[in-house]
């Protein structure tokens, strides 16, 4: 639970580091999907 969350969180950092919010949100989206199915 913690590693998803982290990884989830790192994703979205990475993101917003590189300035682009929205792709971190889609892939956080994505990432989340992909792990519930």
């Amino acid at each position: 639970m913690g590693t998803r969350e982290y990884l989830l969180d790192k994703a979205k950092k990475e993101g917003i580091e590189k300035g682009n919010r929205e792709e971190a949100v889609a892939t956080g989206l994505e990432f989340k999907k992909r792990v519930c199915l």
